[in-house]
């Protein structure tokens, strides 16, 4: 077992460099063989603007491929130079979704008060509002409603999460609606939960089937400055350079004067503070995100 583990690094420290090594070996009985698992402890360093700190934190990338041995220890067959670069590249950006995840659901509350993301959830206030005021929307005020199909879209969203339910005449309130009314009895906190609920467990499908550009910018602006916290592990400032750069390494081109628009907008709904010239983290939300006890270790389908 010892050959195959001083094998298994003698060949990525040729092939793949020191970013990469090996576990322990382990006995696959069902197939009669060895597997050797390869992963990478790879390092990100985050740099506090205002201090010019550097701070290096290291990130576990797990089984991002194998080695395969036979039950005498010879080596049956090793991963490629291609498909362990594949599996890096798969891996931290499972990282950046997971990240993304954390961000957007620890900050949702704060982002249903971002001007752009409230534009754009406008039907589902006008749904609200009218379940909220007059217990029925009928179906035949959704088919005088201007473009239909996108307020049935949402009507769908709503039925999912029981905030709705559907009647003969049209949509009343659901079960998660009824208890939220008990709990958050002013109006105005009753809609702003209802937004966040969307935010933060309907994201991802709003993003993918809805396709908003602008909503898009807006979580990954914030997501490119809470990232840098959580690989810091800790709060830190940062220049909105800083930021944009970022945005544009991890989700494409846009131009620095958009991101910094959506960097101020994100402020005025205290999602981040600006003490110009730099962001900092709303310590609530940077408190969420402690609370969910992230572990940087990424275990990617084998």
């Amino acid at each position: 077992m010892s050959n195959i583990m001083e094998n298994s690094k003698r060949y990525v420290r040729s092939q793949f460099g020191n970013l990469i090594t090996v576990g322990e070996p382990i006995l696959d009985k069902y197939n009669e063989r060895w597997l050797v698992t390869v992963k990478s402890y790879y390092p990100r360093i985050t740099e506090d603007n205002e201090s010019n700190e550097r701070i290096l934190n290291i990130l576990t990338l797990d089984k991002l491929c194998y080695f395969y041995y036979n039950l005498n220890g010879i080596m049956v067959k090793a991963p490629s130079k291609e498909e362990c670069l594949e599996s890096l590249k798969l891996s931290l950006n499972l990282w950046k979704e997971r990240v993304e995840r954390i961000v957007t659901k620890a900050s949702s509350k704060e982002l249903s008060n971002v001007q752009t993301v409230r534009h754009f959830l406008r039907p589902v206030e006008v749904i609200v509002n009218y379940v909220y005021h007059y217990d029925v929307l009928e179906n035949y005020e959704i088919e005088n409603l201007t473009r239909t199909q996108r307020y049935l879209n949402w009507i769908n969203l709503l039925l999912e999460l029981r905030l709705l339910e559907k009647t003969v005449k049209g949509y009343t309130y659901g079960d998660t609606w009824v208890a939220l009314k008990e709990k958050y009895q002013n109006k105005d906190e009753f809609m702003d939960i209802i937004l966040s609920i969307l935010i933060s467990e309907r994201y991802s499908y709003i993003r993918e089937i809805m396709n908003v550009e602008q909503l898009g910018t807006v979580i990954h602006s914030n997501c490119c400055y809470y990232k840098s916290c959580i690989e810091a592990d800790k709060i830190v400032k940062r220049h909105p350079e800083s930021i944009w750069k970022d945005y544009v390494k991890y989700y494409g081109t846009k131009s620095y004067a958009e991101i910094f628009n959506t960097l101020l907008e994100l402020s005025e709904a205290k999602v981040l503070l600006y003490a110009k010239p730099y962001f900092n983290a709303n310590e609530e939300i940077y408190d969420r995100i402690e609370d969910y006890q992230i572990n940087k270790s990424i275990i990617p389908p084998i």
